[in-house]
């Protein structure tokens, strides 16, 4: 591992932030001290560490958003420190993480828990604070409270904000600081025991379904509410052509909306679960091709702000089930890159500008750049270079429910960097 105090010479790498006078172009990139030294066609410089690769790329660090913790409450599935791992070895050198622990993040202690024990990582890790009380849709929480506390947005994580009350409060209280509110919009009234997405397949396979319709309802509220509040919205883990639709045409009316989308989304349709491998049991489910374009199509055009990983870390006991009985996640901060590298068809230049910069932009944080005397935060990775999770490549989550174990993918990350302060931060 590359320590703040050494020097690190990465060898004719793409050199991928758009901020760079070096965009696009092959150079010798010179770290020391935790600070970017130099920049040059070739480098000669003699007792450092170097990487070197036939298809390297570096760009900006990149920054995970909504990943499950389980920190603290459900520590054998996740913690912050395995956490930390995971990410660092997916390229990730932020990670705001999801309020769905035990207490849930929905206090100030708690964030400052989340903060404090994670102050010497290389990982900067970010609590996203609790809308309502233990995420159970009720009470509201203390947001001017959190918000100095640190919180950097207001959501209920893997739990939808049904109560339409609670979400017109969230975002008027949101708007005393400009903040965010974040939902993952999905109507669980119109999906009792819903497993995979409703379509022919779905009544093939004997599953109950969860209609689109779930999701763009929720969509159609979140809009109107957003557009009476004046206020601003994240909507996360879109699914559907319908909703990408809705908000491209909340977009062009000049709504303050933004979206994500999960990598397993864009890499797989419904028919991944034809096997009834629970391994791609998602939620929301994977749904149609036609909704997988999509959502491709979302992300380059600018509809979709950034891509997420959806890590939902879980025992191997809650995935050996019937596909009926097992739960609903994946483990992927550590293959997220490679997934999208291998299936997604998009472009390294579109990968980084999803992974490291929308995050960013999305939650109002500055971008990381590839500049003389700033401080390190980079990724290095190789397009070509294949590797096999969990054989030729350590596996740093505690959970393996995966469906890339020991598969070969595309697209290996070769180290991810970031220069901490003086206090941890």
């Amino acid at each position: 591992m590359f320590k703040q105090e050494n020097a690190l010479l990465i060898k004719d790498a793409l050199i991928l932030d758009v901020t760079s006078p070096f965009y696009g172009q092959r150079m010798d990139v010179l770290f020391a001290d935790g600070y970017l030294t130099d920049v040059a066609p070739q480098i000669d410089k003699k007792g450092v560490e170097r990487v070197e690769g036939s298809s390297l790329c570096i760009s900006p660090g990149w920054m995970d958003v909504g990943a499950q913790v389980n920190d603290p409450g459900f520590e054998w599935r996740e913690d912050l420190d395995s956490l930390c791992r995971a990410a660092a070895a997916g390229g990730y050198t932020a990670v705001a993480v999801a309020p769905n622990t035990r207490p849930c993040l929905h206090a100030k202690a708690e964030l400052m828990y989340v903060r404090d024990k994670t102050r010497e990582k290389q990982v900067e890790v970010f609590p996203l604070a609790a809308v309502s009380r233990d995420c159970a849709g009720k009470e509201i929480t203390e947001f001017m409270d959190m918000h100095r506390a640190g919180a950097l947005a207001f959501t209920d994580g893997e739990r939808a904000i049904g109560h339409s009350g609670l979400m017109r409060l969230a975002l008027l209280y949101v708007k005393a600081f400009d903040g965010l509110v974040m939902n993952r919009p999905y109507d669980a009234q119109l999906a009792p025991n819903g497993q995979v997405h409703e379509s022919a397949l779905s009544v093939e396979l004997g599953l109950p379904g969860i209609p689109s319709l779930a999701e763009e309802l929720m969509i159609e509220r979140d809009l109107y509410l957003l557009e009476y509040t004046g206020s601003r919205l994240h909507l996360s883990n879109l699914s559907t052509a319908g909703g990408v639709e809705l908000v491209r045409r909340a977009k062009d009316r000049g709504l303050r909306v933004t979206a994500s989308v999960t990598a397993m989304h864009l890499c797989f349709s419904e028919e991944a679960i034809r096997d009834f491998d629970p391994h791609y049991k998602l939620s929301p489910p994977l749904r149609s091709e036609e909704d997988r374009q999509a959502l491709l199509a979302g992300v380059l055009d600018g509809t979709i702000d950034f891509i997420a990983s959806g890590h939902t870390p879980l025992e191997q006991e809650a995935k050996k089930k019937a596909f009926s009985e097992a739960e609903f996640g994946v483990s992927a901060l550590e293959t997220t890159f490679a997934m999208l590298n291998t299936f997604s068809g998009l472009s390294a230049k579109v990968l980084v500008e999803q992974l490291a910069v929308g995050p960013r932009r999305v939650l109002g944080l500055p971008v990381p750049r590839l500049a003389k005397a700033e401080p390190a935060n980079f990724t290095v990775f190789d397009l070509e270079k294949s590797w096999v999770p969990g054989k030729t490549q350590t596996w740093h989550s505690k959970s393996r429910n995966t469906p890339f174990w020991g598969k070969e993918l595309k697209g290996q990350v070769l180290l991810s960097f970031r220069k901490k302060t003086t206090d941890g931060k």
